[in-house]
């Protein structure tokens, strides 16, 4: 006798694996904004009819139904994984800050940042071995 776990999802074999729309969702995703949000923030205006967008919709709304589950998975950089920082400075009280930690090498420790209208932002803090970047700033230095 077969047993299974539960019932088995054909959905996967009828819609495709949504590759394409799953990386550009992940790509452009924001840790503020609901999964829907996020779904019309990043593919709006790529299906090419309504139809089709809530079949997608539908699909990836059920893939990720635990996103709990899944977040420590999504990264579209070159590999990671989220970390907490906690920065401290002359015996002062401490602070803790999401980070995505890469490995690559440098040849000394330091800091990225960047400018934009007159304020210098932190892009990232790099060690010998390892990059924790900060959420929300680009990719590459400017």
């Amino acid at each position: 006798m077969l047993r299974t776990s539960g019932p088995i999802s054909q959905r996967l074999i009828r819609k495709g694996a949504l590759v394409e729309e799953t990386y550009n969702l992940f790509r452009n995703w924001k840790d503020e904004m609901s999964f829907d949000q996020n779904f019309n923030h990043s593919l709006h205006g790529s299906f090419r009819s309504e139809a089709w967008k809530k079949e997608v919709h539908s699909t990836l709304r059920r893939r990720f139904r635990d996103f709990k589950a899944a977040d420590s998975l999504i990264w579209t950089g070159p590999s990671g994984s989220k970390v907490q920082l906690t920065l401290t400075s002359g015996g002062k009280r401490p602070i803790t800050i999401p980070a995505r930690r890469i490995t690559e090498r440098h040849q000394k420790s330091g800091i990225t940042t960047f400018e934009e209208n007159g304020v210098t932002y932190l892009q990232d803090f790099h060690t010998t071995q390892e990059t924790f970047i900060i959420p929300g700033t680009p990719s590459t230095p400017k």
